[in-house]
């Protein structure tokens, strides 16, 4: 229908099912429509083919349009109203046009304010108009996490990588193992919905988690709760605000990691970067004095997959090697991309070294444990210190396989001293 622009397409526009797109706004709707449609010219067309700034809006208009128009056309077919059709279009999904008048307001600087507060108030009317039906189209999602997890754990290689993903990773996506030649990281993922995904695929995983062993510390359960709590809040902070705190906090709220790792906190700013940061952001910080890292998490703060994918393109024309160019790469994940072990290993350190020098300063002496955490982490973090210097080099002469082969030595160490640290 939205390709053939026939008469259901043009009923479609006319009902105000539109309205309830991310995407669409009111002044948009028939007239302007209309015109864009009605232009011919073979410039125009280029242009729009070509503008990422038009034609990417536009394919994410054209999708979330084809949901609506699919089951605006099955409910005429079936008998319902023009007026029926429409709200069965209308709260498909999620019906952006539903607002009240602050959060019009609010939704005009913060990014999906009001699709935040929409979405568990839908959730909580689908329940309390039918629990019963909420139940039963639930039960198959926490069998079939329950299942996946099982398969995953069923696998000690499988196991361990997805033990090194970020909790963002495993509490919004289905992560599922495939071949090499499917996915050269062996993972694809897909998004779980939000409200329903969080509840009954997430949480059952984080129990399962509990349940295994592998969560001993109840860390996983407090990062699904953050999780799940951070989706519900709509007060956050403007895009541009928000990238400009995290730059002075070094710390990615999205990631919970720090920007610039510890290892390269005492470097030069302009040498603050690693195996995948960009060459452009690489030529900012070396001609500004900035973190290259922080430089790229400014852009994808602000610019999102489109800044990665970018500056993916620019590394690859450049002739810098192992740049990914694939559009589906955001179906897939590494899991060696921030391993949880390395984040975990200088949690540790930090925290070996606090209770250390804070029991020796109040009791005169650390207690037998305490010094043997803080010597199994100073030995392990001078392994560490002589591994990050290697990869420093093998970065600068852009050694690929050398770096790859030295970060999988950097997760033994951190996964080894984990292993042996005392609670």
């Amino acid at each position: 229908h939205l390709l053939r622009k026939d008469d259901m397409y043009h009923e479609f526009v006319t009902s105000g099912a539109l309205m309830s797109a991310i995407t669409q706004d009111a002044k948009t709707m028939v007239p302007e429509l209309a015109k864009a449609y009605a232009k011919k010219g073979m410039r125009s067309k280029i242009f729009k083919a070509i503008n990422p700034a038009v034609s990417l809006p536009a394919l994410s208009e054209f999708i979330e349009q084809s949901t609506r128009m699919g089951l605006y056309g099955r409910a005429r077919k079936h008998g319902a109203t023009s007026t029926e059709a429409t709200m069965e279009a209308r709260e498909s999904t999620l019906d952006f046009g539903r607002a009240g008048r602050m959060g019009r307001k609010w939704n005009r600087y913060i990014p999906f304010f009001n699709a935040v507060i929409q979405d568990p108030v839908i959730f909580m009317e689908r329940i309390r108009e039918n629990p019963a039906r909420m139940m039963r189209r639930s039960a198959p999602m926490i069998m079939g996490s329950l299942a996946l997890y099982a398969l995953i754990q069923s696998n000690d290689q499988t196991a361990a990588e997805y033990d090194e993903m970020m909790p963002y990773e495993k509490n919004m996506f289905w992560n599922i193992p495939v071949p090499k030649w499917v996915s050269k990281t062996g993972w694809v993922r897909y998004p779980k919905p939000f409200g329903p995904g969080f509840l009954f695929g997430s949480l059952p995983e984080r129990v399962a988690d509990m349940v295994k062993g592998k969560d001993k510390t109840g860390k996983g359960m407090k990062e699904w709760a953050k999780g799940f709590l951070e989706g519900f809040n709509p007060v956050s902070l403007p895009p541009l605000i928000q990238a400009v705190y995290e730059w002075q906090a070094n710390y990615s709220f999205f990631r919970e990691r720090s920007i610039v790792p510890q290892r390269e906190a005492k470097l030069p700013e302009e040498q603050q970067y690693g195996p995948t940061t960009s060459e452009v952001a690489k030529f900012i910080g070396e001609h500004f004095g900035l973190s290259p890292r922080k430089v790229d998490n400014l852009g994808q703060n602000l610019a999102a997959g489109a800044w990665t994918q970018g500056n993916n393109l620019i590394d690859t024309l450049a002739g810098r090697k192992g740049r990914d160019l694939n559009p589906l790469k955001s179906l897939t994940v590494d899991p060696y991309s921030a391993p949880q072990s390395i984040q975990d290993f200088y949690d540790h350190m930090d925290k070996a070294e606090s209770s250390y020098y804070g029991e020796k300063n109040t009791k005169g002496h650390p207690t037998a444990k305490t010094e043997y955490n803080h010597k199994l982490m100073y030995h392990a973090q001078k392994q560490m210190s002589d591994l990050n210097k290697k990869e420093r080099v093998a970065i600068q002469k852009g050694d690929q396989d050398a770096v790859d082969k030295i970060n999988k030595q950097q997760l033994k160490v951190a996964r080894d001293a984990l292993k042996m640290y005392k609670e």
